[in-house]
């Protein structure tokens, strides 16, 4: 018979006792160098990765907008130096390519620093805000790690190792200086700061027409922090002079939509356009392909949210201005670009070169939630994004490892261009084909000044090495010749290359029947097969080179310390022999 009464087999759950604070101490120290080394871990991979991926030839915009610029003001043309590039005037990356070509003749020992300076320029200067002017310092250490983390990330390869690129950099390394300086103006304060935020607003300005965007941001500024009137109507001023500066004689670019009509007319594709651009990082997070969408929504909701909370509460102060000028700027950059790019597709939002501006805003958010709420929150975040994010970081920069040899195949386009071949399957990889009637014109410019990779000795030697018997050595090196296809005018052949005590070879001769010289190969494309077989070898000893014509058989020879060293024949290669497709 049961028997009413509880039942004393069960126990009431007794609550865990919470952790002391000396093991949630802990845990945050484990969570806060967890951090630090990973942003430290991404800052060091991508200046390897750079290092790794350098290349003294020149690539798309470069040609124009650099060795078309030196060669416009050496014929005296001052103009060159504002006039636009598509809507842009980039004074100040003009003056990195004259630096650039002045000292080092244009092969990029200038502008590929600048790029890494700038991305930690922008880092010094988020970091530095931090420790100095926030209003709640919970952590340096995740600090630094969130901000290096964002500035480095490989996912932002174009503007890492792409010359051009220091215009991408600067425009919001300007601008960001230039709200930090401007927020700590205050009424009846020094004039300063206000002065270093209007000539660093006019620096962003001349570095890209996303500066132009920093003005209107400060006199929001000067408004907020109730700055006297004479100072209110000073950036109003300057506000018109740069605006006016920078469309006196403009002309809009054949080839962009107008950013008016796009957002009068296509409002929702440029605002669809805009949220992807800020929510890119999560596409090369591997999250797929519509979480920019999503990601972009969430971080514009997210600020949102955060800026009505902080005004509704009265707590809006200097620091936190700033940084939401910061998240401004790149949110309006991301509506600029959208407005006058929606028409080339959405697909073209998620680029490597928008994810520089995405992530600044990304990390803008990251500070201004560290600054709104308190200790428990900031951990919580810390630890969440610590577990997801920053390990998605670090496996993306595996990136660089497998990127396709981009510079490799822009020095077979310069070798066949230099040898007279127009091979426009290499050439595409420097430049679009529409436009390679000009870029080769500004090759062969290049190429008489010994600029860019025609400075360097491989290029140099393309047409005056000649091979000589006297000078052969048959113990320096490995490698074979192996394939030969039919291309425009010429023959391409291919094989492997390497000389063990000479990591520096880069030129293949090639000679026909007689030892005449008949052509000539580069160095430097990726065979895996050969780093897996041969012992000592790189993963890059493949070589392409061109011949147009040759009597009888065609031998290759590595070019190395002086010497010519024979590359065994897997074929036997005879123009005269061979069937042109």
């Amino acid at each position: 018979m049961n028997q009413p009464g509880s039942d004393d087999r069960f126990v009431s759950a007794k609550p865990l006792p919470p952790l002391s604070e000396q093991s949630i101490g802990h845990w945050r120290g484990l969570l806060a160098a967890w951090w630090f080394v990973g942003g430290l871990a991404i800052l060091l991979s991508t200046i390897a990765g750079v290092i790794m991926h350098f290349s003294s030839t020149l690539y798309m915009d470069e040609w124009d907008g650099m060795i078309g610029f030196w060669q416009k003001i050496q014929q005296g043309d001052m103009g060159a130096w504002w006039a636009q590039h598509n809507e842009h005037r980039i004074v100040f990356t003009r003056l990195l390519f004259w630096l650039d070509l002045h000292f080092f003749q244009g092969q990029g020992y200038v502008l590929i620093p600048a790029n890494i300076i700038l991305h930690l320029a922008i880092a010094c200067v988020l970091i530095f805000g931090y420790m100095r002017f926030a209003t709640q310092r919970h952590s340096w250490a995740v600090v630094i790690g969130v901000v290096l983390a964002g500035r480095f990330l490989w996912m932002q390869d174009d503007n890492l190792t792409w010359g051009f690129q220091s215009q991408f950099i600067a425009v919001y390394f300007f601008a960001i200086a230039s709200f930090l300086a401007y927020s700590r103006s205050r009424a009846g304060g020094r004039f300063a700061p206000q002065a270093i935020g209007l000539v660093l607003a006019f620096a962003s300005m001349l570095s890209m027409s996303n500066g132009l965007i920093a003005f209107p941001i400060l006199i929001v500024l000067a408004f907020v922090l109730k700055l006297e009137w004479r100072y209110r109507l000073l950036c109003i001023a300057c506000t018109g002079l740069a605006w006016g500066l920078y469309f006196y004689g403009y002309h809009s670019p054949p080839y962009h939509a107008s950013p008016v009509d796009g957002l009068l007319h296509h409002p929702g594709t440029v605002v669809h356009y805009a949220l992807n651009f800020l929510g890119s990082p999560a596409a090369f997070l591997g999250a797929g392909n519509h979480a920019p969408l999503v990601a972009g929504t969430l971080l514009i909701g997210a600020v949102t949210a955060m800026a009505a909370y902080l005004v509704r509460r009265g707590e809006l102060n200097r620091y936190r201005l700033y940084i939401g000028a910061v998240f401004a700027f790149a949110a309006a950059a991301a509506l600029l670009a959208g407005s006058g790019r929606y028409t080339l597709g959405l697909e073209t939002s998620v680029a490597s070169r928008y994810t520089t501006p995405a992530l600044i805003a990304w990390v803008s958010a990251f500070l201004l939630f560290a600054d709104t709420f308190g200790k428990k929150a900031f951990w919580s975040a810390t630890a969440l994004l610590g577990v997801v994010v920053l390990p998605a970081g670090l496996w993306s920069q595996r990136a660089m490892l497998t990127m396709p040899p981009q510079p490799f195949y822009r020095d077979v386009a310069v070798l066949g261009v230099k040898m007279g071949v127009r091979d426009g399957s290499y050439i595409d990889w420097m430049y679009p084909r529409a436009g390679q009637d000009v870029v080769v014109s500004l090759m062969n410019y290049a190429d008489k000044q010994q600029l860019s990779v025609y400075g360097k000795d491989w290029a140099r030697q393309i047409g005056t090495l000649k091979f000589s018997r006297d000078r052969v050595d048959t113990n320096t090196c490995k490698g074979s010749f192996d394939d030969v296809r039919h291309v425009d005018g010429a023959w391409l052949l291919n094989g492997w290359a390497l000389a063990a005590a000479d990591k520096t070879a880069k030129l293949v001769v090639l000679t026909d029947y007689d030892d005449a010289t008949v052509g000539y190969g580069v160095l430097g494309e990726d065979r895996p097969d050969v780093a897996k077989a041969v012992a000592g070898a790189s993963g890059t000893t493949g070589w392409r080179g061109y011949v147009i014509d040759a009597q009888g058989g065609v031998s290759a020879w590595l070019y190395t310390q002086g010497k010519f060293c024979p590359l065994a024949a897997n074929i036997n290669f005879r123009p005269v022999d061979y069937v042109k497709p």
